[in-house]
């Protein structure tokens, strides 16, 4: 469970599942654009001020979700207290890759959704997040330029992954992070030491 939803009210964490729960559902049964908030709360069972005391929209509860979901997978996969390392690398890659082919992988060949686009977004901004977070307390990168490192560290992940599970092409979660991981250590290693002269 996500720290800021533990200190939520037991009914509040319950009414913003139910509207996850809901836009879930629709999304199997049409495309984002033609879900409205009407749509979710008739579904969820709740009614729009109840919507819009927990989103502002709906791209809000679509963006939550995801970066939940994915927040999810990465707390089932990274230790406790993830530091900046190889062995956390390599599982941060593992896990964008696998929940990015979740949803990527369904599509044809060459042709991503504009749903699909919105969500693997919230992957690569979350991404950049938590790498800004492991940078900044490796204290490896000075202040000032955490934004452009992490930035650049989570495009040297995401791209790479995107465009193969976008072509569906026959590669395990575990040789996409034997590839990348020496790039971007050697990426990482480069400006480390070029801003430590």
């Amino acid at each position: 469970m996500l720290e800021k939803e533990a200190r939520l009210d037991p009914r509040a964490v319950r009414t913003r599942q139910y509207l996850q729960q809901a836009m879930g559902e629709l999304l199997g049964e049409k495309r984002f654009h033609e879900i409205s908030v009407q749509d979710i709360t008739a579904r969820a069972g709740v009614n729009r001020a109840t919507f819009y005391a927990h989103f502002v929209d709906k791209y809000d509860l679509l963006n939550t979700s995801i970066r939940e979901m994915y927040q999810n997978m990465l707390d089932e996969k990274l230790p406790a207290q993830p530091v900046f390392n190889r062995a956390n690398m390599r599982l941060l890659i593992i896990t964008v890759f696998e929940f990015l082919e979740g949803f990527i992988g369904h599509c044809s060949p060459g042709s991503i959704s504009s749903e699909q686009g919105l969500m693997a977004q919230q992957v690569q901004v979350h991404t950049q997040t938590i790498l800004r977070g492991w940078l900044e307390r490796s204290g490896a990168v000075a202040q000032h330029e955490l934004e452009a490192v992490s930035s650049i560290a989570s495009w040297m992940i995401f791209g790479p992954i995107v465009q193969v599970t976008w072509e569906r092409k026959k590669v395990s979660a575990d040789t996409v992070a034997e590839q990348l991981l020496p790039l971007i250590e050697a990426g990482l290693g480069a400006y480390m030491h070029a801003g430590a002269t």
